[in-house]
């Protein structure tokens, strides 16, 4: 078992991250939030009442929650969400974890600039959150999630993201749903899909399963 005196491990203080400890802390369950960063995300982690652990850099965390924690490879499942996709994606390159779920991903900072019109500067972004490269080195089950109206991040994106893949991939499109909003227009296909996803993995065991 792991060295961790917590139900849940949430790996991201972002929106998606503390909307998590959120509902976790709701069910009655512990948890503990790994990030990266150093005192400002401590400090607004505490002010929230959360447990922490920040590091310097990305990959950090997922050495962390082996090492320190005592958790295994196959026992961690990665969530990224938008700009969050692409620390998801690089961390979990070459690394046999239980899954990858990406929710509304971009292919590369290059590609957004032209998708915000922007076309004229995309040189200046170089290789920056190169996802649709770094996908390929992808070897655990992958779940995406996109909207076909997604204002900010095109649905065309995750598609490619998903088309590039060489893992076993699930890809659930929401229709009519934009950027921000996935969970409000259909909130079952949208939570019943990540359930699906990191129950076929062994981590969620539901009532009548």
């Amino acid at each position: 078992m792991p060295d961790c005196d917590c139900d849940v491990l949430i790996v991201g203080a972002g929106p998606a991250g503390l909307a998590a400890a959120i509902a976790v802390k709701r069910e009655g369950l512990s948890y503990l939030v790994l990030d990266k960063g150093g005192l400002t995300v401590a400090l607004a982690l505490s002010a929230a009442g959360a447990a922490w652990v920040t590091t310097r850099e990305p990959v950090g965390t997922l050495r962390y929650a082996v090492g320190a924690l005592g958790y295994k490879l196959n026992q961690i499942l990665i969530f990224g969400r938008s700009i969050g996709t692409t620390v998801a994606v690089h961390i979990s390159q070459n690394v046999d974890i239980a899954g990858l779920i990406l929710i509304t991903p971009l292919t590369s900072a290059k590609a957004h600039a032209k998708a915000r019109g922007l076309g004229f500067l995309s040189f200046l972004a170089g290789k920056a959150f190169d996802n649709l490269s770094k996908i390929q080195n992808i070897r655990c089950p992958l779940l995406v999630v996109h909207g076909t109206k997604d204002e900010i991040l095109p649905f065309s994106m995750g598609r490619e993201i998903v088309d590039r893949a060489n893992a076993e991939k699930s890809f659930v499109i929401i229709e009519g749903a934009g950027h921000n909003n996935l969970s409000q227009v259909d909130p079952e296909k949208y939570w019943g899909s990540i359930a699906s996803f990191i129950r076929k993995t062994g981590h969620l065991k539901i009532e009548g399963d």
